[in-house]
């Protein structure tokens, strides 16, 4: 054993288990790691504000719609 462990170092003294015991801790604390985006001023969860911010510029897109073609007075204008 003494031979491997001067060939090995300090590597020798990591068992399987260790090891296993290190990937169990690694990944129930990677969750936490991956998270971006923090729950925003509005309260809005992390995981619903791409839907919410995707609804609020859908609305704003039709909004701008509607007042353009509310502004179309004649077939000419729809042309234009």
């Amino acid at each position: 054993m003494k031979v491997f462990a001067a060939v090995f170092g300090p590597c020798a003294l990591i068992s399987p288990a260790s090891l296993a015991a290190a990937d169990r801790a690694a990944v129930q604390q990677a969750p936490d790691e991956l998270t971006v985006l923090t729950p925003g001023s509005d309260g809005i969860a992390s995981g619903r504000q791409l839907d919410s911010w995707l609804k609020q510029e859908f609305c704003r897109q039709v909004d701008r719609r509607t007042q353009a073609f509310e502004k179309l007075k004649s077939t000419a204008g729809c042309r234009a």
